[in-house]
């Protein structure tokens, strides 16, 4: 059980049912969102679903209800709440707000690189350079990244995307978007959450996967390379692409936090810290039933790997192509599962990795700050 800093309530799901205080986005690693538990009066009555939340800074300007994840006009706080409060300043940097030194806040990989975003906004790439995907060391005020087959994609805090990697990807396009609140990358896509709902999915369309211009109210997309699943604000899932093995067939779930896609399956993190998956199993990767306290899910190509609320890990799936089986692993904050290798972020700040190293994307001891 956790203890809920904004409203006390005592909860095991990332989504606090007493406020929507969302643990997953937490400040210290997610710098697009912005805790104030210190300033109660700074909780207010959602217009959109009538819950009690807490003021979000998301780069673009808006104010974001925890709970349903519907935006608000800066200039319509003080008629809520009867409060006079002024325009959100900018987030304070990251290290300045956890007092601490240098350190990852969030991993990402590719099919043979591995990325790093650290607390002061920079970020560090290392494995296969062939196609430009680690020429990151130049990129700052970046509060998110995403990893492809080949290249990598970094959100500013501004709202607008940083990309490098194969030209097949696309990433010229994402030097004109503005307004983006989430990214992803899976295979030779990028896909950019704006403000307003709406999602663009660049890069390969072989499948159909681009083929998101009529979504709407979505607040997370994952990408297989061959299929696009969007997650929208009100918990559920649609989805365009590949699904000659149905790993489309998502339609009716409900309640889903976070989303995962492989080739040939897709995985939800269901609130309450349950799992759903559906697809391609022949190895074993949907078999996921029974998990519980479940924090955070990534997918490889043939598994499905997830990471409980004590830091440890579990894997359904064959753990082939080089990754070990990760079920010895513990006391984990964060991890990233690509076709050959995983990393995972430990709680201490430091890394672990298993798999393929062929191009030294497995020499995480090189990306300690």
């Amino acid at each position: 059980m956790s203890q809920c800093p904004v409203c006390n309530c005592e909860y095991q799901s990332p989504l606090c049912p007493g406020c929507g205080y969302d643990r997953s986005r937490d400040y210290g690693r997610y710098p697009t969102f912005e805790l104030l538990p210190s300033q109660p009066d700074l909780l207010l009555t959602c217009p959109h679903c009538g819950g009690d939340t807490f003021r979000g800074i998301f780069s673009v300007g808006h104010l974001v209800c925890a709970a349903c994840g519907e935006p608000l006009p800066p200039e319509e706080l003080g008629k809520l709440s009867g409060l006079a409060v002024s325009e959100p300043e900018t987030a304070p940097e990251p290290e300045a707000a956890a007092g601490g030194p240098l350190r990852i806040i969030d991993i990402a990989v590719g099919k043979m690189h591995t990325v790093a975003l650290y607390s002061d906004r920079t970020v560090r790439a290392i494995g296969a350079e062939g196609k430009g995907q680690c020429d990151v060391e130049d990129w700052t005020d970046i509060i998110a990244i995403a990893a492809g087959r080949f290249h990598t994609v970094g959100l500013r805090s501004d709202g607008t995307v940083v990309a490098v990697g194969h030209d097949q990807c696309g990433l010229e396009e994402t030097a004109q978007w503005t307004g983006v609140q989430a990214i992803a990358a899976g295979g030779m896509n990028t896909a950019a959450v704006f403000s307003d709902g709406t999602v663009r999915v660049i890069g390969d369309d072989n499948e159909g996967q681009c083929h998101t211009a009529s979504w709407t109210g979505i607040k997370a997309v994952a990408l297989s390379g061959t299929h696009t699943v969007g997650l929208r604000r009100d918990g559920t899932l649609c989805a365009v692409g590949r699904n000659s093995e149905h790993q489309r067939d998502v339609f009716g779930w409900s309640g889903v936090e976070a989303i995962a896609a492989g080739p040939y399956h897709t995985v939800a993190l269901i609130k309450g810290g349950t799992v759903a998956a559906v697809g391609r199993s022949r190895q074993g990767q949907c078999d996921v039933d029974g998990w519980t306290d479940i924090t955070a899910i990534a997918v490889g190509s043939n598994r499905t790997v997830v990471l409980h609320e004590n830091g440890f890990v579990d894997v359904a799936g064959f753990p082939n192509t080089g990754i070990h089986d990760l079920r010895g692993w513990s006391d984990l904050d964060a991890i990233a599962v690509g076709t050959d290798h995983a990393v995972g972020l430990k709680k201490d700040g430091t890394l672990c990795a298993t798999g393929n190293d062929s191009k030294g994307q497995c020499k995480v001891e090189n990306l300690l700050p």
